[in-house]
């Protein structure tokens, strides 16, 4: 193999596994989600497999294993492509590492059978809450575990559900009013280097839910950031989207 295809381990182990004739085998389609993965996240194939606990052979065995394995397999492409989306939500590789963990992490707590947790994370990430953001619009932010916690308490039932129901208990009325950017991240975000420490794409997003965002507007202004409510510097006025919410 060439110097340049050393970092596309997908071709590799699509070859060597004989999976490469049917590249639209749900085998192939999870190897190349790895190789993805590998290439957001910056993880070598042994750290990223220990990450998302997952298992080259069995992927590529599952269509002589029978039922169980194709189920098996199925939840793996499912769980990947939705890894996969959201990490590509930030920018910053140590972000899209925190995305892997705690979409891991979530799906671990998420209770209920195995084969029908990816689709309820997906539905969980997607779910647009009364008169606030979802949690995909969240990851887009960089606003990672408020993020996961919004999609916890979006799953309805597990363990992860508990405990977010538990927490969002104990903050009581203060959550409502809690703005979706941090006080951290807004900090950043009026520095020097915004693009740097949070991403080109995040800090555009970031600024630009600024201008539609009251209860975020309210903390920038409570922390005399008045410049960066005032400042375009950080938009692309041509690439402004639709509200995101207030």
């Amino acid at each position: 193999m060439s110097e340049g295809r050393k970092d596309r381990p997908a071709d590799t182990v699509l070859v060597t596994l004989g999976v490469l004739g049917d590249l639209r085998s749900d085998a192939a389609q999870a190897v190349l989600l790895l190789g993805e993965l590998r290439g957001l996240t910056k993880w070598g194939d042994e750290r990223l497999c220990g990450q998302l606990n997952c298992d080259l052979d069995k992927w590529t065995q599952a269509g002589s294993a029978g039922a169980r394995g194709e189920a098996a397999l199925n939840h793996s492409l499912l769980f990947l492509t939705l890894v996969r989306d959201a990490t590509q939500l930030v920018d910053l590789t140590a972000d899209r590492r925190e995305v892997v963990n705690a979409a891991v992490e979530l799906c671990h707590a998420a209770g209920g059978p195995v084969a029908k947790r990816a689709p309820r994370m997906r539905a969980a990430l997607e779910h647009t809450p009364t008169g606030d953001l979802r949690p995909l619009d969240l990851l887009g932010l960089g606003e990672i575990g408020r993020a996961w916690r919004s999609t916890a308490l979006n799953m309805e039932s597990g363990p992860a559900y508990e405990q977010a129901v538990a927490a969002m208990r104990l903050a009581g009325s203060v959550a409502a009013q809690t703005a979706h950017l941090s006080p951290e991240r807004l900090l950043l975000l009026a520095g020097s280097k915004p693009k740097d420490l949070l991403g080109r794409n995040v800090s555009q997003r970031m600024a630009e839910h600024l201008l539609f965002c009251n209860k975020c507007k309210k903390l920038a202004e409570s922390m005399d950031l008045h410049d960066l409510l005032r400042s375009e510097e950080l938009l692309d006025l041509d690439a402004l989207s639709r509200p995101v919410a207030a």
